[in-house]
């Protein structure tokens, strides 16, 4: 069953014009993404309507985001948790060592409180005032998430003192001054919000992930080889997360894929697209072969130039779903001979670095035939595609 889920919080709020505006809502858009609330969190509230003949549910729980006003505001850029802020914004060193990145903006961080799974990662938020009093439905939503954020960390605090339970994760949300947060966010104008956030633990192989998918029947990867700009990986992992991608692989010289930029352009994507670092060419090929069962004659590079013992195929020429037979690589297995077994089972799609193209390590196995390659056909006098839209386009 799905519910479109208008939510008002305001104190103020009559019946009749919640009535009003849901349904102006309800006609101009088919899903407000931002509005979606755990269903345990509508199921656990008393006081919420649902009307049969209307996919709106309406809230009369009120959630009083002035608890959230009347905090001491952080202003002092010396503060301890203005220094944690700035060092997982500025440092990988430090976003590694913790794990975790920095979410910054109001539809980014509406969209993760509204995703449960990335709900749970979420530990430090801090918000501005103006932020919390938007009146339009971002800045509502983002009121409301916090609030109830805030509220839930409380209960489970009290809880955890109440039956010396052991400390459950708990999300801080705290009150910060606009010129503080400018000087710990990495973009110029940011919108009053901003929450370190815990990274997903890495990809391993899930066979029931293959059922889950709604596009693609076949495991397909996404191997990143040394693309270095945060834009063109972000815009890999949104078109990896709308193709139903297995995983994405990510190897040495690549951008650092939690950075903040890299996060904000990627859209969410990177919490819902399962990611794996690599430390070398040799280990992914392993890696591919061993756990995920994708042989190495199924890893098509993408390149320019015919190379390797086959011609590089068009990308429409590869077989992506797996229906038809694969021929064998050149690569040995571990005991020396071919390594057949797992063919079919999986392929992957490997995208270089922008100019440079291809590592050398990922070259040379294109041109022994030990993975093969693949292009996109181009007009006469177009040179070369953005990497981003060269992977998105295969």
């Amino acid at each position: 069953v799905f519910h479109l889920t208008t939510t008002f919080h305001k104190t103020d709020a009559r019946k009749s014009d919640c009535e009003f505006l849901a349904e102006k809502f309800k006609k101009k858009f088919d899903f407000l993404h931002g509005s979606i609330l755990r269903e345990h969190a509508v199921r656990s509230s008393p006081s919420f309507v649902s009307s049969s003949s209307s996919t709106t549910i309406l809230f009369s729980t009120k959630v009083d985001k002035n608890l959230l006003i009347e905090k001491n505001e952080l202003s002092s850029a010396k503060s301890s948790t203005a220094k944690m802020f700035k060092a997982i914004t500025s440092k990988k060193q430090s976003r590694t060592e913790s794990s975790a990145t920095l979410l910054e903006g109001i539809r980014l961080v509406t969209d993760a409180l509204s995703h449960p799974p990335t709900r749970t990662l979420f530990r430090h938020v801090l918000v501005t005032k103006h932020a919390l009093q938007r009146s339009d439905e971002l800045g509502c939503n983002l009121s409301y998430l916090l609030s109830d954020l805030d509220n839930e960390s409380t209960r489970n605090n009290s809880h955890n003192q109440e039956q010396n339970h052991q400390q459950q994760p708990n999300c801080r949300v705290d009150l910060v001054s606009d010129s503080l947060l400018r000087t710990i966010c990495d973009t110029v104008n940011p919108q009053g919000v901003a929450a370190i956030v815990g990274t997903p633990p890495s990809y391993t192989f899930n066979p029931d992930r293959l059922e889950q998918s709604k596009q693609n029947t076949n495991r397909i990867y996404l191997i990143l080889d040394g693309v270095s700009d945060p834009g063109n990986v972000g815009t890999l992992l949104r078109s990896s997360l709308a193709v139903g991608v297995e995983a994405v692989i990510v190897l040495p010289d690549s951008c650092d894929v939690w950075s903040p930029k890299a996060v904000r352009s990627a859209m969410g994507a990177t919490f819902r697209v399962p990611l794996r670092l690599m430390d070398s060419w040799e280990h992914c090929l392993q890696f591919m072969e061993q756990q995920c069962g994708v042989s190495a004659s199924q890893i098509y590079a993408a390149t320019m130039e015919d190379s390797g013992n086959d011609s590089s195929l068009s990308y429409y020429e590869v077989d992506w779903c797996g229906k038809s037979e694969v021929i064998a690589g050149n690569c040995e297995s571990e005991n020396g001979g071919k390594d057949d077994s797992r063919l079919n089972k999986g392929i992957a799609l490997c995208i270089g670095k922008e100019g440079p193209g291809l590592s050398q390590p990922v070259r040379n196995a294109v041109q022994s035939g030990c993975i093969r390659s693949v292009h996109v056909p181009m007009e006469t006098g177009v040179e070369s595609l953005n990497a981003a839209v060269c992977g998105s386009v295969i």
